[in-house]
């Protein structure tokens, strides 16, 4: 299905980034306390999102 290894490694680090970014927008609007600071939850999977933004 895949002609070389680069194909496979483009197509799961585009799933990962795909899948993070929908769960970030979908989970944006909740709002959770960590301590004294009130945040949306949807913050916490960036990160990864622009880690795999970088790698592809």
């Amino acid at each position: 299905m895949f002609k070389t290894k680069r194909d496979l490694v483009y197509i799961i680090l585009a799933g990962i980034f795909i899948a993070n970014a929908v769960v970030a927008e979908l989970t944006g609007g909740k709002l959770i306390q960590i301590g004294p600071f009130i945040m949306s939850i949807g913050i916490i999977p960036w990160p990864v999102v622009f880690i795999t933004t970088d790698l592809i």
